[in-house]
């Protein structure tokens, strides 16, 4: 087989992209020793290369059995109620683990968005998301713990089934980027600086005048966000 040079990575990502274009998913691509000989270019460059595409979702790396054609990425829709995700074998419902309700004050941020005045006691549940017990997500939820503002019912509904917001209506939603922090590398059980699809919410319950703060992070390389339709 003669040779293919590449220069650079970013020759080596369009390469690698070709090629999972003839494979299925599941398919194992290349060591990383044939691809240097292939493509007549160093181990750091291949190595960079995949890694452009695992960052992107279309190769997945599992480790000590090498890099493989990933699935077709799962698709959530921003406003749906019912904690689902669409993908090649169907719809799906996330596996969820709640974290321990915690109590805190709201920052300038936090108090801007729901409402209330800096350093207001706050409530706020975690869950991780799972599929097939890997973590995707992670979802918060801000809820103001004020007397009067929001009575024991409405945090214990919130903390209760809240983050499928069949109680609330959203009033915004938006979609943006990040990279995972230590805190959210070990959550998803990703690399420090792994792509992350970060979706804000705030929404109000349907019979108390209450802003609640939404915030999931999922793993980028496995999901699309889709900001209309799903509801219901």
């Amino acid at each position: 087989m003669s040779k293919v040079r590449a220069n650079c990575r970013t020759d080596v990502a369009d390469y690698l992209d070709d090629l999972v274009l003839t494979k299925s998913p599941g398919d194992q691509i290349p060591s990383e020793r044939a691809l240097v000989h292939t493509l007549g270019v160093s181990r750091n460059t291949v190595r960079a290369g995949t890694q452009q595409l695992i960052a992107a979702g279309r190769l997945v790396r599992r480790h000590g059995h090498g890099v493989f054609v990933a699935e077709p990425k799962m698709i959530v829709y921003a406003a749906d109620k019912k904690d689902r995700f669409f993908g090649s074998r169907g719809i799906g419902s996330f596996e969820n683990f709640r974290s321990p309700v915690q109590e805190k004050r709201a920052g300038d941020f936090l108090s801007k968005l729901i409402g209330i005045a800096p350093g207001d006691p706050v409530v706020e549940l975690e869950r991780v998301l799972c599929v097939d017990d890997a973590p995707m997500a992670t979802d918060n939820l801000v809820v103001p713990r004020s007397v009067g503002r929001c009575s024991a019912g409405v945090r214990a509904a919130a903390c209760g089934c809240l983050l499928c917001t069949r109680d609330f209506t959203l009033r915004s939603t938006s979609v943006g980027t990040e990279l995972a922090n230590s805190t959210y590398a070990t959550r998803l059980r990703v690399g420090i600086g792994h792509p992350i699809l970060l979706v804000e919410q705030i929404g109000t319950h349907v019979t108390e005048e209450v802003l609640v703060y939404r915030r999931t992070r999922y793993r980028a390389d496995r999901f699309r966000v889709v900001l209309a339709g799903g509801e219901g």
